[in-house]
């Protein structure tokens, strides 16, 4: 079973061309456009890495990371 890695972007742009380039390398991706989405997500896929875009509107990606780790 592959690894699965969560891309997390508010540009579409960039959460497409990373998961094109990790599913090529053979993991499951998952992706979320929000830190809202990305901590629902996160807690119902238990993805293994998540890639974190840090400047998002809303809950930016420093706070969803403090939020998934608490």
């Amino acid at each position: 079973m592959a690894e699965k890695i969560m891309v997390v972007d508010d540009e579409k742009e960039i959460r497409d061309l990373l998961s094109i380039y990790l599913v090529e390398d053979g993991y499951d991706v998952i992706a979320a456009a929000s830190g809202e989405e990305a901590i629902n997500l996160a807690l119902s896929e238990d993805p293994q890495v998540i890639l974190m875009d840090v400047k998002m509107p809303g809950i930016d990606g420093v706070e969803t990371c403090k939020r998934l780790k608490g």
